[in-house]
């Protein structure tokens, strides 16, 4: 029987006998790293696509096909064999409610059920239809933040269902907000920071401050919408639509420029809007002590168009950069069996994957 907390998918579990897994409706990637002598090695990483119809809104709808696909992901690695039967998971930001919430200072023994009481006006659906974890992230004279995570019964039992039936425990599960901020910002970074994650399927923007999401939003921009413009604009094929964005970008010289913001305009006055948007609604609303938004970090396969770093930072005016995959991860003498162009599309998984072993990323 689960508890009705999510603790069970919490707990500090062996090293490196875990990999992770970031699934969402389009693809899985699978990634483990290893850490020996307080070095980390990359180990093993997969990505297989998923057809549609076997994931639909995150719910694994075909298990028999999704199982299949994922030991096939497990026979098929890049580098070496994963080890572990254990995983961490990712969950999708729009299947989590992530709230911070304030409390009296009270044993951590109270938390629990204090929580248990809150989270009824926090969230949507009954409390008893979730499970859910809690972190102090900040204690005051008289009160604490605490970082509340849950998600619906039906999505956890779903997932744990599935990976069951092909032989694998989950041991976490963790939030695709989370887990990102764990492989691009560093442990110690406490500037307020928007985090934009142009994926496969959409664009999520997660805003982190003390170390910790405090909001998050999603649009249907995405890196296909990206080439699905391209192919329609000069009649070509996806294949060769995807080429000439990865060559071309945004362009290097006036003709490919003007040729390129042609194409992209509309798509890139929506991206910009909807990050202004998303930065307004938090300096407006949920900025303390007059920390607004500092620095914008562009990550996911979509943050790789070449020219889009300084298209927004020329548009936001603010300090925008790519985020680095690797930036928390200490090589011995290992150059990254995956660029960092192609690890952006790890970036969650990384994430996961760190999960298992960074002592300092346990709560």
């Amino acid at each position: 029987m689960l508890s009705n907390s999510f603790k069970r998918y919490f707990s500090y579990f062996s090293k490196p006998q875990i990999f992770a897994v970031d699934i969402n409706n389009s693809d899985l990637k699978i990634f483990q790293i290893e850490r020996k002598n307080d070095k980390d090695i990359i180990r093993g990483w997969s990505r297989k696509i998923l057809p549609p119809g076997v994931v639909v809104d995150f719910e694994i709808q075909e298990t028999d096909k999704f199982v299949a696909i994922l030991r096939e992901a497990l026979g098929e690695v890049s580098g070496k064999k994963i080890r572990g039967k254990s995983v961490v998971v990712s969950v999708p930001e729009d299947k989590v409610f992530l709230r911070v919430i304030k409390l009296p200072l009270m044993k951590e023994i109270e938390v629990d059920e204090a929580i248990h009481w809150e989270l009824e006006s926090h969230i949507p659906i009954s409390v008893d239809e979730v499970y859910f974890d809690w972190q102090i992230v900040k204690r005051g004279a008289k009160d604490m933040d605490i970082l509340v995570a849950a998600t619906p019964r039906k999505i956890v039992d779903n997932l744990i269902f599935s990976f069951e039936m092909a032989g694998l425990t989950v041991s976490a599960l963790e939030a695709d907000s989370v887990a990102s901020k764990r492989s691009i910002l560093a442990v110690d970074d406490n500037e307020v920071t928007m985090v934009v994650d142009i994926g496969i399927d959409g664009t999520a923007y997660f805003i982190y401050r003390d170390g910790y999401p405090v909001f998050s939003s999603s649009s249907s921009i995405s890196g296909k919408l990206f080439t699905d413009v391209v192919s329609k604009e000069f009649g070509i094929d996806l294949k060769k639509a995807e080429h000439y964005k990865t060559k071309i970008g945004l362009g290097s010289n006036k003709k490919e420029r003007d040729e390129a913001l042609k194409i992209y305009k509309p798509i890139l006055s929506n991206l910009i809007q909807e990050i202004n948007k998303t930065i307004t609604f938090y300096d407006e609303n949920l900025a303390i002590d007059d920390k607004r938004v500092e620095k914008v970090v562009l990550v996911g396969g979509g943050s790789n168009l070449k020219g889009l770093v300084s298209y927004v930072a020329l548009y936001l005016k603010k300090d925008v950069a790519q985020g680095d995959p690797w930036k928390n991860l200490r090589f011995k003498k290992q150059i990254p069996p995956i660029s960092k162009e192609k690890a952006q599309s790890y970036i969650t998984a990384i994430g996961l994957a760190l999960r298992g072993c960074k002592d300092e990323y346990f709560d």
